[in-house]
C-alpha cells in the first residue's frame, strides 16, 4: 500500500507526462485513467472499475467504479467549458442507481478534461462541485481522489500546501540564521519563532487587531539599525502576557491577553534589518491558508538534532487517517447513524464531548490535530442529526448544546520544542474549526493545554483517556544503546521484562495495559511488530490480553528520509460485542491475527526445534562497518 508521499511523487510524474496532451477524449482517456489509478497504487481492473459502462439509462459512463465513482472525460480543449458538460455527468449519476438490483448511485462524480478536474458529491451537494482544480495542482490535491486508492477522500477547502511549504521553508531559514549568529540562547530563539508563528496566524484570523506584528516588523526593517526588536517585539510579547489593559496604546492598542503559557516567557531576540525584512515577508503570507497538518514541517529544522535519536518524521494526513478513522471516526459515526430521537442524540452528544484522546508520542501534534478536527466534525454531524430528528418529529430543536472541548486532546513527548509546537498546532486548529463548524471555547485567552506534557512517555503515568492514537518513535533495537545509553536500556529490560526490542514495541504494551475494556487504540510501528521476536512482545501481547485487531495495514513505507517499513494497527480491548467487520490492507477480511494476516493464512506461533540445539545458528549479524575486518586486520589479530 502506498503512503501519501509516494502517491504525491507518482502524481508529479503523471502531471509531467500529461500536461502537454492536446488530443481527443476518445484516443487517450482510458490510458489516462489507468495511469491515474496506478499513481494511487491500485490496478484499475482489480479495483472493479469498468470502462464504458452502460449501467445508466442516459448513456455510457467513461468509467464506473460501482458504489463509489463515475468519471466523465472530455478533451483538453473543453477545459474552459467543463460547466457545459455537468448536466451529462450528473445525469449519468442520477440514472446509475437501480433499486431492483440494490445498486446505489456512486458517492462521487469526477468531470475531467485531462487538464482540469471537478469533483462532485451530488447526493449531498447537487448544486456545485466540492472542488475544482487544474492538473498541475493534482499532487497537492491528491487526498481529494483517495477513492482511487479505495479510501475515503479528504476535502479541505481553503488550505494551500504550496504556501504552507513556502512558509515553512522561510521560517526555518530565519530560525537557522538566528542560531548561526547566536542571536540569543537556542531555547529563546525557539520560543521567539513559535511566538512569531502564532502571531502571523492570529493576525490573519483577526484575533489580534491592528496587525501590530507587521507594523513592528515594517518599522524594524527600516530602522533596525537604531531601534531593536529586543525591545519592540519583546514589548509586544510582554503585552500579550499581561491581563491588564493599561499599556495597550499605540501599536499595542489591538492586542489582548493571550495566556495559554505561550507568552509566559517573552522571547527577547535582536533582529538585523535583513532578518526583520524576511519576517515581514513571511507575515504577509495568507496564514489563513496554512495547513496545520503540514505544520510539522515548520520544525523539521528545529528538531533535526534534538529528535534524531527518536526518529522524527513528517506524516501525511492520508496516513494519519489510517489510524484516526478506524479508531475514532468509524465507531462514533456508527453510533451517530443509529440515533433515532433528539433526546438520544443529545445524550450521545454529551458523551462525545467527554471523549478524550491521548497521543503518548505526540511530536508536533499532527495526530492530535487531525483527531480534534474529526471530532469537531462528528459533533457538527450529530447536531445536524438532532435538528433533523426534532423537526421531523414536530419537536422543538434543542438549544444550548455542548461542543467538543480542546482540552480533551492529551499528548506526551520527550522533546520540549515538540510539545510547544503541538500546542500551537492545536490552537491554530481550534480557531480554524470555529470557522468551519461553529462556536467552541473563545479563541482568546488561549485554552490551557497543560494536557500536552513534556516527559518520557515510558517513564511516567499516562492520563486517564478514552482512546489512544499515535506514531511512536521508529528506532531499531540495535540503535537504542547508542541513542539512550546503558542505564536506559537496563531500565527498559527491568521494567518491561521482554529484553531490548524496537523502541515502538514498548508503546504497544503500555497502550494495551492502559486501555479499559471497550476502549480503542491505533498505533503505527515498525513492521517488526508482526514478525517473530518483536511480535511476541507487542501484538501477541495485545491479542493475548483481550485485544481484537479490527483494521490494519500490514506493511507500507512511512514518509521521511529513513524510508522505514511500518505496520498500522487499530484494535479494541475486550469488546462487549465481538467485532464482525475487519479490514486488512484496505480489503474486508474475516479477521486479523497478530501476524497481520487473515486467520486462514496464519502460521501461528513458531515452536522451538530442540533437534537444532547446538547444530544450527543464524550466524553473525554485524551492526555497523566497525565490525567488518579486512583480511589484513584479521591476520593481525590471529597472530
Amino acid at each position: 500500500m502506498r503512503n501519501g508521499e509516494q502517491i504525491r511523487a507518482a502524481l508529479t510524474k503523471f502531471v509531467a507526462r500529461w500536461q502537454t496532451y492536446a488530443g481527443t477524449e476518445r484516443s487517450e482517456a482510458q490510458t489516462f485513467l489507468n495511469e491515474l489509478f496506478e499513481c494511487y497504487g491500485r490496478n484499475r481492473k482489480d479495483a472493479g472499475a469498468v470502462f464504458e459502462d452502460a449501467h445508466s439509462s442516459t448513456g455510457i459512463m467513461d468509467l464506473h467504479l460501482p458504489g463509489q465513482l463515475i468519471v466523465e472525460m472530455k478533451a483538453p480543449k473543453e477545459s474552459t467549458r467543463l460547466d457545459q458538460h455537468r448536466k451529462q455527468a450528473l445525469d449519468y449519476w442520477h440514472n446509475s442507481a437501480d433499486v431492483t438490483t440494490s445498486r446505489p448511485a456512486p458517492q462521487f462524480v469526477v468531470l475531467s478534461s485531462f487538464h482540469r478536474f471537478e469533483i462532485w458529491e451530488p447526493g449531498k451537494y447537487p448544486n456545485a462541485p466540492l472542488l475544482t482544480f487544474g492538473l498541475e495542482e493534482l499532487p497537492d490535491r491528491y487526498e481529494s481522489l483517495m477513492v482511487l486508492a479505495g479510501e475515503e477522500p479528504l476535502f479541505h477547502p481553503g488550505s494551500n500546501k504550496e504556501l504552507t511549504r513556502t512558509a515553512a521553508t522561510a521560517v526555518a531559514k530565519v530560525y537557522l540564521d538566528l542560531l548561526e549568529r547566536q542571536a540569543a540562547p537556542p531555547e529563546a530563539i525557539q520560543r521567539f519563532i513559535m511566538q512569531m508563528v502564532w502571531l502571523f496566524f492570529a493576525e490573519d484570523f483577526d484575533m489580534v487587531e491592528g496587525r501590530p506584528t507587521e507594523q513592528t516588523l515594517g518599522f524594524l526593517a527600516q530602522h533596525g539599525d537604531v531601534w531593536s526588536s529586543y525591545l519592540m517585539l519583546g514589548g509586544l510579547f510582554t503585552s500579550l502576557n499581561d491581563p491588564d489593559d493599561f499599556g495597550r496604546h499605540g501599536v499595542l492598542k489591538g492586542t489582548q491577553y493571550v495566556n495559554g503559557d505561550l507568552f509566559a516567557k517573552p522571547a527577547l531576540v535582536h533582529l538585523t534589518k535583513d532578518e526583520a525584512t524576511k519576517l515581514l515577508e513571511i507575515a504577509e503570507y495568507n496564514w489563513r491558508q496554512v495547513d496545520p497538518t503540514i505544520f510539522g514541517s515548520l520544525i523539521e529544522g528545529f528538531l533535526s538534532t534534538d529528535r534524531s535519536a527518536l526518529g522524527a518524521h513528517y506524516t501525511h494526513e492520508v496516513d494519519i487517517m489510517k489510524i484516526v478513522r478506524p479508531t475514532i471516526v468509524k465507531p462514533w459515526r456508527a453510533r451517530i447513524d443509529a440515533v433515532t430521537s433528539p433526546d438520544e442524540g443529545v445524550a450521545l452528544l454529551e458523551e462525545l464531548c467527554r471523549f478524550r484522546v491521548l497521543d503518548p508520542a505526540c511530536g508536533c501534534g499532527n495526530f492530535l490535530y487531525v483527531a480534534y478536527r474529526e471530532l469537531r466534525h462528528l459533533e457538527h454531524t450529530l447536531k445536524e442529526r438532532i435538528t433533523d430528528l426534532a423537526r421531523s418529529s414536530g419537536l422543538p430543536v434543542p438549544t444550548g448544546l455542548p461542543y467538543f472541548p480542546l482540552v480533551n486532546m492529551q499528548g506526551i513527548d520527550v522533546v520540549p520544542m515538540a510539545t510547544a509546537v503541538a500546542r500551537v498546532t492545536l490552537w491554530m486548529g481550534h480557531r480554524q474549526m470555529i470557522v468551519r463548524y461553529g462556536p467552541a471555547e473563545p479563541p482568546l485567552p488561549l485554552v490551557s493545554l497543560r494536557s500536552i506534557s513534556t516527559a518520557d512517555a515510558l517513564r511516567v503515568p499516562w492520563p486517564e483517556t478514552d482512546c489512544i492514537v499515535g506514531n511512536p518513535p521508529f528506532l531499531g533495537s540495535q540503535f537504542l544503546r547508542e541513542a539512550h545509553g546503558d542505564d536506559y536500556l537496563r531500565w527498559l529490560g527491568k521494567t518491561f521484562g521482554v529484553g531490548i526490542k524496537d523502541f515502538c514495541v514498548y508503546w504497544f504494551r503500555r497502550a494495551q495495559d492502559h486501555l479499559k475494556p471497550g476502549q480503542r487504540a491505533g498505533l503505527v510501528g515498525t513492521n517488526s511488530i508482526s514478525q517473530n521476536r518483536a511480535r511476541s512482545a507487542s501484538l501477541d501481547y495485545v491479542v493475548d490480553r483481550g485485544g481484537v485487531i479490527t483494521e490494519a495495514v500490514s506493511s507500507q513505507v512511512w514518509p521521511g528520509d529513513a524510508k522505514v517499513h511500518v505496520s498500522l494497527v487499530n484494535w479494541v480491548k475486550s469488546p462487549v460485542e465481538p467485532p464482525t467487520q475487519f479490514v486488512l490492507d484496505n480489503e474486508p477480511v474475516t479477521g486479523i491475527t497478530s501476524e497481520l494476516k487473515v486467520p486462514e493464512r496464519s502460521t501461528g506461533k513458531a515452536p522451538s526445534l530442540p533437534a537444532n540445539s547446538g547444530r544450527c545458528f543464524q550466524g553473525m549479524t554485524p551492526v555497523g562497518d566497525g565490525f567488518v575486518l579486512s583480511a589484513e586486520e584479521a591476520q593481525a589479530l590471529l597472530r
